[in-house]
């Protein structure tokens, strides 16, 4: 029994060792170890693809909608313009450089590289009119005042939440005419 089963080990060896015998390979050629559906000559050297350049983006974000109060949400951390749309045209490259601030009582501050603007923002329950909440198409109302000076200023609307997460804010315009959206990104605590 033993050399039954010697017998079969021994000629899978013969086999493989008589197959290397034959194949003259360069020793000192570099190897392809990548599968290919074409025959590769051995030695044939594999190309590495070219890491292509990596893009500046938004942090990681929630996307599950939060059922915390917004007040809880905005509050923690400090916060940036991700996104910002009028439309056909997007700014949101006017806000590079902003960060924001919001307070529990209502004000916030914005930094842009050490200038600070005083503001407030104000978190609004909506007035319900035969079941249509008066200011907007969500009960989520949220005013942001900081001035007259662009770009701070486009944001100084009659604002609704269309979606809130524990990193995100979706605001757009009250105002379907102005068709701006808007989507703030928590980006530190």
């Amino acid at each position: 029994m033993k050399n039954l089963f010697f017998i079969p080990v021994f000629m899978i060896a013969c086999v493989l060792f008589s197959c290397q015998k034959e194949a003259k390979v360069n020793p000192s050629a570099p190897v392809s170890f990548m599968a290919s559906n074409k025959k590769t000559p051995v030695g044939t050297p594999v190309t590495t693809p070219v890491p292509v350049p990596s893009v500046p983006t938004i942090p990681v974000t929630d996307t599950v909608t939060s059922s915390l109060p917004v007040a809880s949400i905005v509050t923690l951390g400090k916060w940036k313009v991700a996104s910002y749309r009028e439309g056909t045209s997007v700014s949101t490259s006017k806000f590079n450089g902003y960060t924001f601030v919001f307070d529990k009582s209502g004000a916030i501050v914005v930094d842009n590289n050490g200038q600070t603007t005083n503001g407030t923002w104000l978190y609004l329950t909506a007035s319900f009119y035969y079941g249509i909440p008066t200011y907007g198409y969500s009960p989520y109302g949220f005013n942001i005042l900081l001035g007259t000076k662009k770009p701070l200023s486009l944001l100084s609307k009659n604002l609704f939440i269309s979606k809130k997460t524990t990193t995100n804010l979706y605001v757009d315009s009250v105002n379907p005419a102005e068709d701006t959206h808007v989507t703030l990104v928590k980006f530190s605590n």
